[in-house]
């Protein structure tokens, strides 16, 4: 591939057999799926979601952690 070309990437947690409930016109949704999916490679991710183990923790989440080992 040449340098300097651009790569879209489109992430979703729904199938594109899901996406047609997403578009108001039914023909326009069934092209830009076709677009999306013709030449493109699926990768699946199976596991815990990074989301949770990056989330702040609530007030209330942390004094928990505290009350049980700090020995304050």
């Amino acid at each position: 591939m040449p340098s300097g070309v651009a790569i879209p990437l489109t992430g979703s947690d729904r199938g594109p057999d899901e996406w047609l409930a997403t578009f108001a016109d039914p023909v326009r949704a069934q092209a830009a799926i076709d677009r999306f999916t013709s030449n493109a490679y699926d990768l699946v991710i199976d596991g815990e979601s990074y989301r949770k183990r990056l989330k702040p923790q609530s007030p209330a989440g942390r004094a928990g952690q505290r009350k049980g080992g700090s020995g304050n």
